[in-house]
């Protein structure tokens, strides 16, 4: 993997809705420092399709979704190419740094997208999760969504994908 790949800067701010939190950055969305900027990434249409954005951002304006009161990070800062490719010396301080931007911040909700991210906040990397709701941390509340990446048919299929976005919208529209 080429070594000048940089982490993505957090597009955050205070008292958000929604703090989406992916895995890590792939290699584009560090090449073009964009989020979920893969080509078969289908993050950016997942939001429109569900409702939780009334417009069709691309991957090149991630920085309007604080006008949603959205925000974006990533559990592993560190660039790579697949999920797979995440080694434990990148996840060291994942936890303690999400946490910190959680207390620091204060979205309404956390949502995970994607169990890999998920499992690394965690620290239990064999845990079998399901999506949906998933607790607190202190008064913020903890959502995990399917992955977005098109790596990740496998686990859910596009449909099945949207399904679990318009349930946040729904959830999201009820508590925060």
């Amino acid at each position: 993997m080429p070594e000048d790949l940089r982490p993505l800067r957090d597009i955050i701010k205070k008292n958000l809705k929604i703090l989406f939190v992916g895995t890590s950055p792939g290699v584009r969305s560090s090449q073009i420092g964009h989020y979920f900027a893969g080509y078969s990434n289908v993050f950016w249409k997942l939001l429109y399709e569900s409702g939780l954005t009334n417009d069709r951002l691309t991957t090149e304006q991630d920085y309007k979704i604080v006008e949603y009161g959205y925000g974006l990070s990533d559990v592993v800062k560190k660039p790579t190419r697949s999920t797979s490719d995440i080694k434990y010396k990148y996840t060291i301080n994942s936890t303690h740094r999400v946490n910190r931007l959680l207390d620091q911040f204060t979205p309404k909700i956390v949502v995970f997208v994607g169990k890999r991210g998920f499992q690394i906040y965690n620290q239990r990397l064999n845990e079998k999760y399901q999506y949906g709701y998933q607790g607190f941390h202190k008064k913020i509340r903890i959502y995990l969504i399917p992955s977005s990446s098109g790596q990740s048919y496998r686990d859910t299929k596009y449909k099945q994908k949207l399904r679990w976005y318009e349930a946040l919208k729904r959830y999201s529209d009820r508590v925060a």
